[in-house]
């Protein structure tokens, strides 16, 4: 979501790992509200990156497997 509430539908964007520099980073396109999905990531530290938005760190802890659900995200303006 962006920092009014309203879903970032139909955005596309890249998921990149702070934690190790030779995964190779991961495009995304949101559906219509806004949500998305990604496979094969290993416990470590995340950075999803959206045009003109702030980008927005998350990390897997190393217990978590299988699904894991970030909820709702709130991505700010680019600064």
């Amino acid at each position: 979501m962006d920092a009014n509430g309203d879903p970032l539908g139909l955005q596309g964007g890249e998921v990149v790992s702070l934690s190790d520099a030779t995964w190779p980073t991961q495009g995304f396109f949101t559906n219509r509200v806004g949500r998305f999905a990604l496979m094969g990531l290993s416990p470590g530290r995340y950075e999803i990156r959206l045009r003109d938005r702030a980008p927005l760190e998350f990390e897997i802890a190393p217990d978590q497997s299988g699904l894991v659900d970030l909820n709702t995200l709130v991505v700010q303006p680019a600064p």
